[in-house]
């Protein structure tokens, strides 16, 4: 499907593990990963709390 494409030599100095130098990068991945382990919990679970243990109308959490 993709075209091949030969591969790029690395440049001398460059170090191996460049990614994590990266700290904004790092740091939106980490927190991606955080936030895409409590969706279930935000989506579902949530709602569902605040639909029976408070006194919200239930159409305000339905979807």
């Amino acid at each position: 499907m993709l075209p091949a494409v030969p591969p790029v030599p690395a440049r001398p100095g460059e170090p191996a593990l460049a990614v994590p130098r990266d700290r904004p990068y790092t740091l939106l991945t980490l927190l991606d990963t955080v936030m895409l382990r409590y969706m279930p919990l935000l989506s579902l679970v949530l709602p569902l709390w605040i639909a029976r243990h408070t006194a919200a109308p239930a159409w305000l959490v339905a979807r």
